[in-house]
C-alpha cells in the first residue's frame, strides 16, 4: 500500500521521481531540442502526438484494447503530421540583419560566421552570432529565420 496513514512511504519517492523525470522532464527537454532545430510550429506538432505513444505503450505492454476510434485518429494523427512536414516551400526573401542567440550549424545559408578553433560545420552549437542581410532562395519551413513577415 503506498499511503500508509496519509503517509507517503520513503520506499516510493525514488520510482515517483524517477517517472516524472521520464514522463515529463525528458518529454519537455526533447520538445525545446525539436523546437530549435525544426522550429516552433511543427515542434509543437510532434510534441502533441504524446497521447499516441501513451496508447501505443498501454496497447504493447498492458494489453489495453484498441478501439476502432483510436485507430482512425491515429491514421488522421499520423496523416496530419507528414502532410505539415511536407508543406515546405522556396520562393526568393529577403532576411534583415540580426544579432542573437540560438542553435545552429553553418551547413546552412544563414550562419556563415567563422569561430577560432575552425568547428566542424555540421556540429550544433549555440552563441551570440550575427545574421547579415541576405536576399535568397531555398527550400524552407516557417521557422525563426522565415517568418514572411510583411
Amino acid at each position: 500500500m503506498i499511503l500508509t496513514y496519509g503517509q507517503i512511504q520513503i520506499s516510493c519517492i525514488l520510482p515517483a521521481i524517477s517517472v516524472g523525470l521520464f514522463s515529463y522532464g525528458i518529454s519537455i527537454v526533447l520538445y525545446v531540442y525539436t523546437a530549435q532545430n525544426i522550429g516552433a510550429t511543427r515542434g509543437q506538432i510532434l510534441f502533441s502526438t504524446a497521447p499516441f505513444w501513451g496508447i501505443t505503450a498501454a496497447w504493447i505492454f498492458l494489453g489495453e484494447p484498441l478501439s476502432i476510434i483510436i485507430l482512425a485518429s491515429l491514421i488522421l494523427l499520423i496523416a496530419g503530421v507528414v502532410f505539415l512536414n511536407l508543406s515546405s516551400h522556396s520562393h526568393k526573401h529577403y532576411h534583415k540583419g540580426m544579432v542573437h542567440i540560438h542553435m545552429h550549424s553553418h551547413d546552412d545559408d544563414h550562419h556563415d560566421h567563422v569561430h577560432a578553433g575552425g568547428k566542424e560545420k555540421s556540429l550544433k552549437h549555440s552563441h551570440i552570432h550575427e545574421h547579415k542581410e541576405i536576399d535568397h532562395a531555398h527550400n524552407h519551413y516557417p521557422d525563426l529565420h522565415h517568418r514572411h513577415e510583411q
